[in-house]
């Protein structure tokens, strides 16, 4: 859709947080009293742009609340939320949302309420609207946003509102293009590449290969290929986020077709028995690592915190081919460790295996790390095509 003009920058915004009713009638509950701080609360909509937009549904909330949303006792960091979102056509789109919290004072105490600034888009930029967010945070902290108020748009927040209504008034430009948008402390630039241009997706690239031992990205990257039913488990939705998203642009020039949600609300856990192939990440400490290979015997789990995958993540490569992708990555990592001469096959294996496939060409330490990943295995992609086209 980047090539899509008559497509907005942002399909709609959003502020999702709790009303002051029901804080007031829970904090005067039991729970609250004996401070404790897993009472879950139900998030609603606080405002949205434009007012007719009837997509902005409930369910959209449990996948930005997905690890859960509880009233502290404390300040917490902003938090930023990355959600992905894919509608009946397959099509999908972008929620990117910064956690924020706001004071509350009852019966002499302060407690800090959650709500959730959110953008929804079809672009997939992560790091632009992160930095877009940050920007509004800066301002909100500026202009005392005061969040229980956004629904009627007071003067504090008037300036806020203003500057998230024109992201929707921002058409997509052409592909191979940029857009600049100029805030107050800073500048955010976003790149729309060629639709034939590899990804750039440098930081999940560079996180995915420091989470993960090289063999068992292979395996994953395979299982991709053999479209298997694959569950990540970790602590962290970002974290979840990150990883796939870096191993969904290993398939590039594909594109994985089947079900892809990055973090899976807790209430929604029954989805993992959907026979159709699919990408599926779960936080821990909903459900368990043990708990899940043996619910679902047959699928591929990889944990992401204890850095291992089941039995059932197996590589198509041949010995060969995966000891020169892991060499090739072990060069990058630290050129002088490895001489270059090791990572060529030797003179039986070239006669058995065309050597094109596998020599250095596609190493260029001058790049940058995400981009000679790509390449290493896009040739290995490519060699197993032609294989196949042989046969």
């Amino acid at each position: 859709q980047l090539g899509n003009v008559t497509s907005s920058f942002a399909k709609s915004i959003f502020i999702s947080g709790v009303s002051e009713e029901f804080i007031t009638k829970l904090i005067s509950g039991p729970n609250i009293a004996n401070n404790n701080k897993e009472n879950l609360i139900y998030p609603e909509i606080l405002f949205r742009y434009p007012q007719n937009e009837i997509g902005i549904t409930p369910a959209i909330l449990e996948y930005i609340f997905a690890e859960g949303i509880s009233i502290e006792f404390n300040l917490q960091p902003p938090k930023f939320i990355p959600v992905v979102l894919t509608d009946e056509k397959g099509v999908r789109s972008y929620v990117y949302s910064i956690r924020l919290f706001d004071i509350i004072e009852i019966n002499h105490k302060n407690y800090y309420l959650p709500y959730v600034l959110s953008i929804w888009s079809s672009i997939n930029n992560c790091e632009g609207f992160k930095n877009i967010l940050t920007e509004f945070y800066r301002i909100m902290k500026i202009s005392k946003w005061n969040a229980k108020e956004s629904s009627i748009i007071n003067y504090h927040n008037l300036e806020i509102i203003h500057m998230m209504i024109f992201l929707t008034d921002i058409i997509l430009p052409p592909n191979n293009s940029k857009v600049i948008i100029n805030f107050h402390f800073s500048t955010v630039e976003f790149n729309f590449p060629s639709l034939t241009e590899i990804p750039n997706n440098e930081e999940y690239i560079k996180l995915l290969f420091d989470c993960l031992e090289i063999s068992t990205i292979i395996k994953l990257w395979c299982s991709l290929l053999s479209e298997k039913h694959i569950v990540f488990l970790a602590n962290q939705g970002y974290l979840l986020f990150a990883i796939t998203q870096g191993l969904l642009s290993l398939m590039f020039p594909f594109s994985w077709l089947h079900t892809y949600i990055p973090v899976l609300p807790s209430n929604q856990i029954d989805y993992l028995d959907s026979p159709t192939p699919y990408i599926i990440g779960v936080i821990s400490n909903k459900i368990d690592y043990t708990t899940l290979n043996e619910r679902y015997p047959g699928h591929v789990i990889c944990d992401l915190n204890s850095s291992t995958i089941n039995k059932n993540g197996v590589s198509f490569l041949s010995n060969i081919e995966e000891d020169i992708i892991k060499k090739k990555i072990r060069y990058l990592y630290n050129p002088k460790m490895y001489e270059i001469e090791d990572i060529y096959l030797d003179e039986n294996d070239k006669k058995k295996y065309n050597n094109k496939n596998f020599e250095l060409e596609d190493v260029d330490i001058s790049k940058s790390f995400g981009e000679n990943i790509h390449y290493i295995f896009f040739r290995i992609f490519r060699y197993q095509l032609s294989v196949i086209q042989n046969n």
